[in-house]
């Protein structure tokens, strides 16, 4: 009976020595770094002034002069309507200003006729003043006519479509033969003197840029080629499709290789900023909280919420909720709990 009660207290013993043993780990001591990132964004070149351009006047487009990608200078011809209408018109207003003046000329001397008379006395002043009303009506009238018709000898001018500045066809959206209506779009011409690169910035990263940030644009086809950038214009509310905010780029030292239509990569140095590093899986979740455990001095477990940032070949930054020093576990995290004592391996 002796031995068996021997025997149970050495069991007991030795059990609790067992769970007195500190737990090994794998743990790191945190270091306190710099990170140097940047964001990169793909983008298209593209003109900065994109000009929609149609006829002043309604008509059947008898000749389209211009193709896409054709270099247009100022004052050229670039599109006919047919003119027949606009000539006959400008006949029809020059016959009404031919009418009018003859209306005006027979009331000026109807005019001198009834002011010759009425210094004679021989007809009544109402008769002066009605044939003095007949000529300013006259002479009203014929003012009238003559705008109208030189609102025809416009409207037949605006027949012929110009160009008003140097460009490039972008797009044509008419062909001969096709009615055109007062304005519709005919031609897209791009103005060459300024060229941007349209990007989209995710709603995550919009207060991270601002209009004095400036920016590297390198183009696919030649990224030997650096090209600095400046944010002309963010737009003040996201794609209700895509969620990100759409934003113009404009290129500080174009030259020759920056064509329409080219992808092109936008990249925004950031500054430094200070973080510790830790391997991924020192990483826990509990409670929806994202911790590490901390051993401390007295090699005692303690979880520890923490702030990431960005992820970097195997390991994440950890932004707050880490001091340089600690000793974090690396592996074997999920088997710990609250002021466990284990014994660092160190990695």
């Amino acid at each position: 009976m002796l031995k068996i009660v021997i025997g149970l207290i050495c069991f007991s013993t030795m059990a609790n020595a067992a769970e007195e043993l500190p737990q090994p780990v794998q743990a790191i001591q945190t270091q306190i770094t710099s990170l140097h990132s940047s964001l990169k964004y793909a983008g298209v070149v593209k003109p900065r002034y994109v000009i929609e351009v149609g006829f002043r006047v309604a008509g059947k487009m008898k000749q389209r002069l211009v193709n896409v990608g054709e270099n247009v200078s100022q004052g050229q011809k670039l599109a006919v309507l047919e003119s027949t209408d606009f000539a006959l018109n400008v006949q029809n207003s020059r016959a009404q200003v031919a009418a009018a003046q003859a209306d005006v000329d027979k009331a000026n001397i109807d005019l001198k006729r009834a002011k010759e008379l009425l210094e004679k006395n021989t007809v009544s002043k109402d008769n002066y003043e009605s044939a003095l009303n007949r000529y300013n009506v006259a002479q009203a009238h014929l003012k009238q006519s003559k705008v109208a018709l030189s609102i025809s000898e416009n409207q037949s001018t605006y027949a012929e479509l110009h160009a008003d500045f140097n460009g490039v066809i972008l797009e044509t959206l008419a062909e001969s033969g096709q009615v055109i209506n007062i304005g519709q779009t005919i031609l897209k011409i791009a103005r060459p003197e300024e060229i941007e690169v349209a990007i989209q910035i995710p709603e995550q990263r919009f207060n991270e840029i601002t209009p004095q940030s400036e920016m590297q644009i390198t183009l696919l086809t030649a990224p030997q080629n650096v090209y600095r950038g400046k944010i002309r214009e963010i737009a003040p509310q996201a794609d209700p499709l895509t969620r990100t905010y759409p934003a113009k780029i404009s290129i500080l030292n174009p030259d020759a290789g920056l064509q329409w239509g080219k992808s092109a990569t936008v990249t925004l140095a950031q500054s430094a900023t200070t973080i510790i590093p830790v391997p991924l899986g020192a990483l826990v979740n509990q409670n929806n909280q994202t911790a590490v455990w901390v051993v401390d001095l007295q090699g005692k477990t303690h979880f520890t919420p923490v702030q990431l940032g960005e992820f970097l070949d195997g390991k994440v930054a950890i932004t707050s909720g880490l001091q340089a020093g600690q000793w974090v576990v690396t592996a074997g995290t999920h088997k710990l709990l609250e002021n466990q004592k284990v014994r660092i391996l160190q990695e």
